[in-house]
């Protein structure tokens, strides 16, 4: 081909390239438009409805120490925690670490059934069992053990649920139904009964709930919903349900007005009237 049909046919090809880019130049401009268009004139809770969501299974394989996992948070310095009922494990985002309990080794956790997780006001990860509390020393890199000896409450050894307060203090229930509000500082406690689940079996939800206006609510398989009315000495009041005598307070929620709803193990909802 001579050169000068090669450079009009370079051109010619150079101006189709180009007018197909400016093409679709324009169509994204005006569907842009379009769609902000339609956007704005949406809620925004119908756009983010139809956003979608990825999950990433983590298994053992992937270090996870164990797959039921019965407690997450995250801490302060942005460490992902999973209580397991068989053993405990950290996360750095990359890699996992994985803390369980040696018959060796006193600073080990107490128990490999771990059952509850909290944060304090003060940056300590606290960690309840099936068999006792601990608490992990971040520096040194193990756990101080919490039995009755320092905690009158706690004698069952069972910690079925923690909450950490604004305040500086921990909630703790325990199998036995005894809910103790210690003291981070000083190390004192107090402790009250509340309704005890009469099922047989072994049931991991259990919720101490803390809402804004500071009141603590408890909840768990076969529990009634139960506040805190009272702080020292500790008393605890049962909600009475209108609706139905056969319920339990599996969790608690609360709406942006300070309503306080409460949902059971079937899927019924409780909303909170104060006159109750």
């Amino acid at each position: 081909m001579p050169s000068t049909e090669k450079c009009k046919y370079r051109l010619t090809v150079a101006s189709k390239i180009l007018y197909s880019l400016t093409a679709i130049c324009l169509i994204c401009i005006i569907n842009s438009k379009v769609a902000v268009a339609q956007f704005n004139k949406q809620p925004v809770l119908n756009y983010t409805a139809d956003l979608e969501y990825k999950f990433i299974n983590i298994v053992e394989e992937d270090g996870l120490c164990y797959k039921n996992v019965l407690d997450i948070i995250k801490d302060k310095y942005g460490y992902m925690w999973f209580a397991t009922e068989n053993g405990l494990s950290k996360f750095d985002g990359i890699h996992f670490f994985t803390y369980k309990n040696s018959e060796k080794e006193t600073s080990s956790l107490s128990n490999n059934c771990v059952t509850a997780l909290a944060e304090d006001k003060f940056g300590q990860l606290w960690i309840g069992t099936k068999n006792g509390l601990n608490k992990y020393d971040r520096k040194q890199n193990k756990f101080i053990r919490y039995s009755a000896k320092e905690i009158p409450g706690i004698k069952s050894g069972y910690i079925r649920a923690l909450h950490a307060d604004n305040k500086g203090f921990l909630w703790i229930d325990c199998s036995d139904a005894t809910l103790v509000r210690y003291n981070i500082k000083s190390g004192k406690s107090v402790h009250e009964k509340h309704i005890l689940s009469n099922i047989e079996g072994v049931y991991y939800y259990d919720h101490i709930f803390e809402d804004s206006k500071g009141t603590i609510w408890v909840g768990g398989r076969c529990i009634p919903a139960q506040k805190v009315t009272n702080y020292n000495p500790l008393k605890i009041k049962e909600v009475p349900n209108k609706t139905t005598i056969d319920y339990h307070a599996a969790c608690y929620a609360e709406l942006k007005d300070g309503t306080v709803l409460c949902f059971d193990g079937s899927g019924k909802c409780y909303k909170y009237h104060k006159s109750a």
